[in-house]
Protein backbone atom coordinates (compact mmCIF):
# COMPACT_ATOMS: atom_id res chain seq x y z
CA UNK A 1 0.00 0.00 0.00
CA UNK A 2 1.38 3.36 -1.00
CA UNK A 3 2.03 5.82 1.82
CA UNK A 4 1.63 9.56 1.24
CA UNK A 5 1.74 12.49 3.60
CA UNK A 6 -1.36 14.57 4.20
CA UNK A 7 0.36 17.62 2.76
CA UNK A 8 1.34 15.73 -0.42
CA UNK A 9 -2.25 14.55 -0.74
CA UNK A 10 -3.57 18.11 -0.42
CA UNK A 11 -1.21 19.23 -3.17
CA UNK A 12 -2.37 16.55 -5.61
CA UNK A 13 -5.77 15.38 -4.34
CA UNK A 14 -7.48 14.94 -7.73
CA UNK A 15 -4.62 12.84 -9.12
CA UNK A 16 -4.47 10.66 -6.00
CA UNK A 17 -8.23 10.06 -6.01
CA UNK A 18 -8.10 9.10 -9.69
CA UNK A 19 -5.19 6.73 -9.01
CA UNK A 20 -7.06 5.05 -6.14
CA UNK A 21 -10.14 4.53 -8.31
CA UNK A 22 -8.25 3.45 -11.45
CA UNK A 23 -5.97 0.96 -9.70
CA UNK A 24 -8.43 -0.15 -6.99
CA UNK A 25 -5.47 0.18 -4.61
CA UNK A 26 -5.91 2.02 -1.30
CA UNK A 27 -3.48 4.72 -0.20
CA UNK A 28 -2.40 5.18 3.42
CA UNK A 29 -2.24 8.81 4.49
CA UNK A 30 0.36 9.72 7.13
CA UNK A 31 -0.93 12.55 9.30
CA UNK A 32 2.19 13.05 11.38
CA UNK A 33 1.33 12.77 15.07
CA UNK A 34 -2.32 11.96 14.30
CA UNK A 35 -3.49 8.42 13.42
CA UNK A 36 -3.05 7.47 9.76
CA UNK A 37 -6.09 7.05 7.54
CA UNK A 38 -6.75 5.05 4.38
CA UNK A 39 -8.28 6.35 1.16
CA UNK A 40 -10.00 3.70 -0.96
CA UNK A 41 -12.49 3.60 -3.79
CA UNK A 42 -16.16 3.05 -3.05
CA UNK A 43 -15.97 -0.24 -5.00
CA UNK A 44 -13.17 -1.50 -2.74
CA UNK A 45 -15.04 -0.35 0.34
CA UNK A 46 -18.23 -2.16 -0.74
CA UNK A 47 -16.26 -5.34 -1.46
CA UNK A 48 -14.65 -5.13 1.97
CA UNK A 49 -18.05 -4.64 3.61
CA UNK A 50 -19.47 -7.61 1.71
CA UNK A 51 -16.56 -9.86 2.66
CA UNK A 52 -16.85 -8.78 6.29
CA UNK A 53 -20.57 -9.56 6.27
CA UNK A 54 -20.01 -12.98 4.69
CA UNK A 55 -17.28 -13.93 7.14
CA UNK A 56 -19.10 -12.46 10.14
CA UNK A 57 -21.17 -15.62 10.46
CA UNK A 58 -19.20 -18.74 11.49
CA UNK A 59 -21.26 -21.09 9.32
CA UNK A 60 -20.76 -18.87 6.27
CA UNK A 61 -17.03 -18.64 6.96
CA UNK A 62 -16.72 -22.40 7.25
CA UNK A 63 -18.66 -22.99 4.01
CA UNK A 64 -16.66 -20.39 2.09
CA UNK A 65 -13.32 -21.77 3.25
CA UNK A 66 -14.40 -25.35 2.46
CA UNK A 67 -15.50 -24.31 -1.03
CA UNK A 68 -12.18 -22.55 -1.63
CA UNK A 69 -10.26 -25.64 -0.47
CA UNK A 70 -12.40 -27.86 -2.72
CA UNK A 71 -11.81 -25.63 -5.76
CA UNK A 72 -8.07 -25.62 -5.07
CA UNK A 73 -7.95 -29.41 -4.79
CA UNK A 74 -10.04 -29.79 -7.99
CA UNK A 75 -7.48 -27.78 -9.97
CA UNK A 76 -4.53 -29.92 -8.82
Amino acid sequence: MELVTASALQTDLDTMMKKVCDTQTPIMIDRGKEPAVVMMSVDCFKALEEATTLFDNYANSKDILQNIAKKESDTD
